[in-house]
């Protein structure tokens, strides 16, 4: 099965919430619940997205992209895929088609956080064009962390 010609990529529904919502449990140590997904589609800045594979029985969503479009400027909150889909593009499908979203609507940059010892989201945002601004100490409650600043520049 080729991942990326069975990509679906779409804004994010309340119908997708319940398979996000476990998305995100089996993706982060402190997960968003599925009424802070609700909650977050509702919100008039928010942009998320996911990405759904037509499989035998149906369609799955398999991923999804979080962010928010203020002052003129976009944050991503949220990029996860499901372990079973992993390294096959779908979280940087996700990615390019939001990029590419804010850049039609002229948002000049784009900004996250991400943990400082999560090694492989800092180098997948790198490999997107992400660099390194500044660090926020201790910015995670629930190990105490620090959370790098990353932001890219669109044209």
């Amino acid at each position: 099965m080729s991942t990326q010609e069975d990509l679906t990529i779409r804004r994010m529904t309340e119908a997708d919430v319940f398979q996000v919502a476990h998305i995100e449990q089996v993706s982060f140590t402190t997960a968003w619940s599925a009424r802070a997904y609700y909650e977050e589609i509702a919100l008039p800045f928010d942009y998320s997205l996911v990405g759904e594979l037509a499989e035998n029985t149906g369609s799955l969503v398999c991923g999804y992209i979080t962010s928010w479009l203020v002052s003129g400027e976009a944050n991503l909150l949220k990029v996860a895929v499901h372990p079973r889909y992993r390294r096959r593009g779908i979280g940087s499908a996700l990615l390019r088609r939001s990029l590419d979203f804010f850049n039609d609507r002229g948002i000049e940059k784009v900004w996250l956080e991400v943990r400082a010892t999560n090694t492989a989201a800092r180098e997948f945002y790198k490999a997107h064009g992400f660099a390194y601004h500044y660090t926020r100490n201790r910015y995670y409650s629930d190990t105490g962390e620090d959370a790098l600043v990353m932001a890219r520049q669109l044209s």
